[in-house]
């Protein structure tokens, strides 16, 4: 006989002697389960949900919710106050094509401009806070202030 044959043969009943020993085992063990009122089929069946939302907080989601809402409360308890510069800077007048204006400020009173009229001074600016400080205290339920 061939050496790959002996080999072959050697495998096969070595296979063969396995199957018969794990089928014995299993013989004794469906057996010894019927006497409990198992069975191995039962055993050997998985025993997971085929349909529905797992129950388990696998993301641990509860803590997740907690911490934001800590934080959000945490955040929205104090009105906030932020401070605002506002500087005004002023260059030597220029008649370049890739400027806009002069680069000075408009202060000239001027009735014809509609929107954000001249002059555009101290005053202006301080206007334009004010305005920015009513609209963020609004909008964000009195939590927000602006002060310049």
């Amino acid at each position: 006989m061939p050496r790959n044959c002996k080999c072959l043969a050697r495998f096969l009943i070595e296979t063969i002697i396995s199957l018969i020993i794990l089928l014995s085992f299993l013989l004794m063990t469906n057996s010894h389960l019927a006497a409990q009122g198992l069975s191995l089929k039962t055993l050997l069946t998985p025993s997971y949900k085929t349909s529905g939302i797992s129950e388990q907080d696998l993301l641990n989601i509860d803590y997740f919710n907690k911490q934001a809402k800590n934080r959000y409360a945490k955040a929205h308890s104090l009105p906030r106050t932020l401070r605002i510069v506002i500087l005004r800077v002023s260059f030597l007048p220029d008649t370049l094509a890739t400027t806009t204006g002069d680069g000075t400020f408009n202060l000239t009173p001027n009735d014809s401009t509609i929107i954000d009229p001249p002059p555009h001074d101290r005053e202006y600016f301080l206007a334009q806070l004010t305005a920015a400080s009513h609209y963020y205290r609004s909008v964000s339920n009195e939590n927000l202030i602006l002060t310049g």
